[in-house]
Formats: C-alpha cells, sequence, structure tokens
C-alpha cells in the first residue's frame, strides 16, 4: 500500500480548530466551560500557595522553640489562614473541576455527536460517496469525542501558564538562575515527544483506509442477520483473519512507537533527578551559612518544583494543541464543508399539484466515473400519467430516479418540474412533494410497527386509521395482526418483546409507510422484490388505484407488473429505446416484446415444475 503523505497543520489552522472548540463548548454549556478553567487554575496553584503557609508555619515553629519565651500565639492565624486556604481551594480544585468537567462530558459527547450528524445530513450522497470526505468523516468519528479532551489540553495550557507566572516571580526573587536552566531542560523534554506524538498521528492516517475496512469485517461478525450466512459458509474465519491481520499491524506499528516515546521520558526523568538534587545542595549549602530560612529551602523547591512541572505541562499541552489541530481539522473541515449541490430558493406551494417531468437534453456522468450514464437524454411525463420504466441491470433506471431526487448534479441539461428548472427548487420543498421507495429500503428495527409506517409522513399529527388502511393496501394488515402488540410490536427480536419480520414482511410494512406517505409524486423503485407473486399482483393493482391523480414512476424487471401503466419506458444503455402502452410495445415485436416473452416463458416453467 503507498504510503499516505500527512500535510502538516498550519497556524492558521491551529488557531481556527481552537476558536471552534471555545465557541462551540461556550455555546453548550459556558458557564460550565468557565468553570473548568477555573477549577484547573486553582488546582495547579493550589500546592504553591500551600507551601507558602507552610513554609511561613515551620519557620515561625523554629522562631518560636529558639524563643527565651515560647508562646504560640503568633502561630494561630497562620494555621486559621492555612485551613480556610485549604476548604477553599479544595472546593475549587477539586469539587468545582470535577464537577465541570464530568457534566461537560455527559452534556457535550451528545451535542457534539448531533452536531455531526446534522452536518453529514447537509453535505448530500455526491459528497458522502467520495472516499477521500468518507475517509475524513472515519477519522472524525474516532476523533469526535476527542472534542472535549482538546478542551481540557486548551484549559490546561491556560492554566499551567499562568502558574508558571506565578512560580517564576518567586523565584525569580529567591533562586533567578534556576529559571533559564529548568526552561532549557523543558523545552529538550519536549521536543521529542512532538516528534513521537506526530509521528503516532501519521501512522493512524496511513490506516484510516485499512481500519475502515477491518471495521466492515468486525461489524459483519457482530451482526446476527449477516451471521448466519457466513456460518453456513465457512467464512468466520475469513473475516477473522482480515479484522485479526489489521490488528497486529496496527498494534505492532504503534508500540513500537510508544516504546521509543516511553524510553525517552525515562532518560529525561533521568536529567530532572539530578537536577533537583543540585537544587537541595545548593539550598542546604545556603541554610548552613544562614543566608536562608528552613521554611524558605521548603518553598523554594516546592517553587522550582511548580516551576519545573508547569513549564513541562505548558510546552506539553502546546504541542498536544498542535497534534490536537491535526486531528481535529478533519473534524472542523466536515463542519464546515458546504452540500455537494447548492440549494434552490424556490418554495413550491402548498397547493402544488402532481408534477409534470421533463427530462431536457440531460448528460450525466457520476463523480470520478470516466463514462456518461445519459447523453443528451430527453423524457417527458405528463401530471398525473402513470408511467413504467423497464430495462436490463445497469440500464440506468435508477439513476433516472435518483436525479428525480437530485441527489447528483448534472453535467449538461435540465430537469423541469412544472416546467420549473429543479436546480432551482428548494430541496426540503421538493421532497415534501415526493415519495421514492427503494429496493434497498430502510427498515426501523428498534420501532414498532405503526412506528415505521408513519414515517412516511412523520411532520403530520399520527392518524392511527390511515396507516391501518396503508398496512391494508400493502396486504400486511393480516400478519401484523397476528403479532401479540399488533401494531405496537417491536421489529427486532433483539429488544425485549419483540419480533423480527421476514424479508417480504419487512417490504411490505415498507410499502405500507410508502401508501401512507400518499405525496404527489411516487416513485417505485423494484419495490416488491422480495414478495410472493400473488400480493405483489395485490398491490399494484391497489397501486394504481391508490395512487390515482397522482404522477406515479414505477421501476421493475417484472413485466406483469408493469403492464397496466399508462406508458411504459424501456431503457438500454442510458438510451429510451422504446415506449408505449403494453399492447402497443408487443405489436412492436421489439426489445420489450422479446423480453416479455421470455419471462412470460420462465414463469410457465416454474409453474410447471412447482405443479409437479
Amino acid at each position: 500500500m503507498k504510503k499516505q503523505k500527512v500535510a502538516k497543520a498550519t497556524y492558521k489552522d491551529f488557531w481556527i480548530v481552537l476558536k471552534w472548540v471555545i465557541k462551540t463548548y461556550y455555546q453548550i454549556a459556558p458557564y460550565k466551560t468557565t468553570a473548568l478553567l477555573i477549577g484547573r487554575f486553582a488546582r495547579d496553584v493550589n500546592s504553591l500557595i500551600y507551601a507558602f503557609f507552610f513554609a511561613k508555619i515551620l519557620d515561625e515553629i523554629i522562631s518560636i522553640v529558639q524563643s527565651e519565651n515560647p508562646s504560640l500565639d503568633s502561630i494561630f492565624p497562620l494555621l486559621l489562614s492555612i485551613t480556610l486556604f485549604s476548604i477553599v481551594s479544595t472546593m475549587l480544585s477539586q469539587n468545582l473541576y470535577n464537577y465541570a468537567k464530568r457534566t461537560l462530558r455527559n452534556t457535550s459527547r451528545f451535542e457534539i455527536e448531533r452536531l455531526f450528524y446534522l452536518k453529514i445530513n447537509s453535505l448530500g450522497i455526491q459528497n458522502l460517496e467520495d472516499p477521500t470526505i468518507t475517509n475524513k468523516i472515519k477519522r472524525s468519528w474516532d476523533w469526535i469525542y476527542d472534542t472535549l479532551n482538546l478542551l481540557e489540553e486548551l484549559v490546561a495550557t491556560i492554566s499551567s501558564l499562568l502558574t508558571v507566572i506565578v512560580a517564576s516571580i518567586v523565584l525569580i526573587n529567591i533562586f533567578p538562575m534556576l529559571i533559564p536552566f529548568i526552561f532549557a531542560i523543558s523545552i529538550f523534554r519536549a521536543l521529542p515527544q512532538q516528534r513521537f506524538s506526530r509521528k503516532m498521528f501519521e501512522w493512524q492516517i496511513e490506516n484510516t483506509e485499512p481500519r475502515r475496512k477491518a471495521s466492515n469485517s468486525s461489524a459483519w461478525l457482530q451482526d446476527p442477520k449477516s451471521l448466519l450466512e457466513i456460518n453456513l459458509n465457512n467464512s468466520f474465519e475469513f473475516f477473522d483473519e482480515k479484522f485479526r491481520t489489521f490488528m497486529s499491524k496496527y498494534s505492532i506499528g504503534a508500540n513500537r512507537i510508544q516504546a521509543k516515546s516511553e524510553a525517552t521520558n525515562a532518560f529525561f526523568n533521568l536529567i530532572d533527578e539530578i537536577v533537583h538534587l543540585f537544587i537541595y545542595i545548593y539550598l542546604i549549602s545556603k541554610a548552613i551559612l544562614g543566608t536562608i530560612s528552613v521554611g524558605s529551602i521548603v518553598f523554594t523547591v516546592r517553587a522550582a518544583e511548580s516551576f519545573s512541572n508547569q513549564l513541562s505541562s505548558f510546552v506539553q499541552t502546546t504541542i498536544n494543541l498542535y497534534d490536537f489541530a491535526l486531528k481535529m481539522t478533519d473534524l472542523v473541515d466536515i463542519l464546515s464543508m458546504t452540500p455537494a449541490i447548492k440549494d434552490g430558493k424556490i418554495v413550491l406551494k402548498a397547493d402544488f399539484t402532481p408534477p409534470s417531468i421533463e427530462f431536457d437534453n440531460v448528460t450525466f456522468q457520476y463523480p470520478r466515473a470516466k463514462k456518461n450514464i445519459f447523453e443528451n437524454l430527453n423524457l417527458k411525463i405528463k401530471s398525473g400519467e402513470k408511467i413504467a420504466i423497464v430495462g436490463h441491470n445497469g440500464a440506468g433506471k435508477t439513476t433516472l430516479i435518483k436525479l428525480i431526487a437530485r441527489v447528483y448534479t448534472l453535467q449538461k441539461g435540465a430537469i423541469l418540474i412544472n416546467d420549473i428548472d429543479l436546480k432551482k427548487i428548494k430541496i426540503d420543498s421538493w421532497y415534501k412533494k415526493i415519495g421514492i421507495l427503494f429496493q434497498e429500503f430502510n427498515f426501523y428495527r428498534h420501532l414498532t410497527v405503526q412506528e415505521n409506517i408513519y414515517l412516511g409522513r412523520p411532520s403530520d399529527p399520527i392518524d392511527e386509521n390511515k396507516i391501518v388502511d396503508a398496512a391494508i393496501s400493502a396486504d400486511a394488515d393480516e400478519f401484523i395482526m397476528e403479532y401479540e402488540k399488533g401494531y405496537d410490536e417491536l421489529m427486532s427480536e433483539v429488544f425485549k418483546g419483540g419480533t423480527t419480520p421476514s424479508g417480504g414482511q419487512k417490504q411490505k410494512i415498507a410499502i405500507a409507510r410508502f401508501f401512507y406517505r400518499n405525496a404527489p409524486l411516487a416513485i417505485f423503485d423494484e419495490p416488491t422484490s422480495a414478495i410472493d407473486a400473488v400480493s405483489e399482483y395485490k398491490i399494484f393493482n391497489r397501486i394504481y388505484g391508490f395512487f390515482e391523480n397522482k404522477t406515479v414512476i414505477i421501476v421493475s424487471h417484472r413485466f406483469s407488473t408493469v403492464r397496466n401503466a399508462d406508458r411504459i419506458i424501456v431503457m438500454d444503455h442510458g438510451q429510451i429505446v422504446e415506449e408505449g402502452t403494453h399492447d402497443q410495445l408487443l405489436a412492436k415485436k421489439g426489445v420489450y416484446a422479446n423480453a416479455f416473452k421470455l419471462q412470460a416463458e420462465g414463469y410457465k416453467t416454474t409453474s410447471s415444475k412447482t405443479q409437479v
């Protein structure tokens, strides 16, 4: 596999990401975000202030012991001060910080996830089918919950900087030469860590696509529906091997980087201990000479430790922020991405009539494809007309439907809806007027039968009578009423009290949802592939009657279901090769007649074998 080149995040990217995370979290929970910063700073500076009080108490105790008339009166104010400080600092540094952190995590994880799927929904299928964007979405999803970690790193960076300033003020007055020395050590420690962090990120980027493939293998092995075929074909080990191969390769590479990182850390920890040893020797010698008190020694050591730790923390968290910017750039890019198709401005009226549809010299090819699906295609569908589209696989039938749904942009030509260019119509306005049932339909197993049907028209109050009527039209009411809870039955056995319907039953419920929608434009794309012939016959007879005075488009490979259409369109390689009524096309003895004859003979043969 060719190694993927990883671009470095620019400082502009860095600031864009920081601005985004601050803005987002302040919109989600402004007070908790502020409390997080206050609590973190209180926690970082707390030990330094505590050391100051302790040093004063220690010096006062020594002074009392050496006094000819010892008295504890002078020590009580110091004890009271340190007690009050301890109470306040505990509330700020522990209770406030922990509360802000945990409640932010509880709240933000859902808000960020919702923000993400709202954006994905707006991008359009054309964007979502782009492998580059798909990889970005995968990485964004993997790191989406790191947004709070990014905020915590930013808060830690600000807090560390403030604490470093406080500690440096102390050290300048006591041990000024220590500041540049500790500063140099912190920088030398941070540089290799930045390098290892960068390597880990590059390793993640290189493995984005293999990780997606491994995740797909894992998903197949966790899906009860998929496992049946996998086990019957003895292919479990095949998918398991694919997952384990990726896991092994990824883990070995990641662990190698981590081992080098920890070895480097161990070396600099040794340097830190040596530095602290020299600090102790220097301060003890000063104390022996009588130029510094014991309490000052304690306070200086604590200030030096605080300065060193917080300076290292500041440098490291700054590097972490930059590394997070690399990760979060993908997420911010996705959230700032514009839809693949620019929305129109024309809002269709509430009294919208069944539409006429015209393909005017349409030329189209899929993104990243090299061959046109349609070239100068022309087709007119009258308002209220019921047409059927037939043709072999790959003829362009489903593509035609997707263009009506405005999933893709055209290279040339226009699609006119009631003489209005489709690209000028506001997409939500158009979607309210159409209903499309694809062969690969959605089935919501965590919902009840009634909810599955109701989703055909969820913007209106639920109408239970119309839901039952829709189920009857879809030949579904009979088996639904056999469920223990009827229309309130959950649609999967993985949920308590639920039932798993057959493939044909699922399709009938999806068709019932379509009947319930009752849109001015009704499009069926191979809607009965899993349904028996008898039910199919009933359903199609009801379709033609139910959608009277509607514009109807039916895509089907079964000619028995399209013979009653007002007009049948025969497609081949993206072109319309024949059109007319069923009888007209049979009379032509062309493509349609030949295919109809072959299919009819196939049904007769199947029927004879069944009888035998």
